[in-house]
């Protein structure tokens, strides 16, 4: 005969009679076990402490995470949108009369522009309005001054997001 019972007839106490904290507690032999016991020693609530903080960390971590995550998707898209705006820039350093001389100068700024609605903010977005406005009207001179505000402007909001500090 082995050293555990096979059958429940083998248990100190009958299963019918007594009920699964009966034989728990003749299996292990450390005394019956109640359904209504509370937490009474130490250990057991070091155990329940432990545990809990082991699950809030685990849900502040993912949260973190995700923010993590959220804040490199965003700088992802806004330097999609940067990089956009550089053939526009070039166009300009480049050509003395960008509009005539560029017949890329629309196309490219047409591109940059939906990019800077889309993932631009508030401000970025007039600049650029203001730009839109000046090329409407055929100002070179308003056109290059609205180019330098922008570029300030996201200058030092790239500075700002990165953390290299002003120059």
């Amino acid at each position: 005969m082995s050293a555990w019972p096979r059958e429940p007839s083998q248990f100190p106490v009958a299963a019918e009679t007594a009920g699964w904290g009966a034989i728990v507690s003749s299996i292990s032999g450390v005394g019956m076990v109640s359904e209504n016991s509370g937490v009474n020693s130490p250990n057991e609530w070091i155990i329940i402490v432990s545990a809990a903080i082991v699950v809030v960390g685990w849900f502040l971590n993912g949260y973190l995470n995700r923010r993590h995550e959220i804040a490199k998707k965003r700088m992802e898209y806004r330097l999609e949108m940067l990089h956009s705006f550089l053939p526009v820039l070039r166009s300009l350093q480049k050509y003395e009369n960008p509009f005539v001389d560029d017949p890329n100068l629309l196309p490219n700024l047409n591109n940059s522009r939906s990019k800077f609605l889309l993932y631009g903010k508030g401000d970025e977005i007039e600049r650029f309005e203001e730009i839109v406005g000046s090329i409407e009207s055929g100002e070179l001179s308003r056109f290059r001054s609205a180019v330098n505000d922008l570029m300030l402007l996201i200058r030092g909001r790239v500075r700002q997001e990165l953390g290299p500090g002003k120059i």
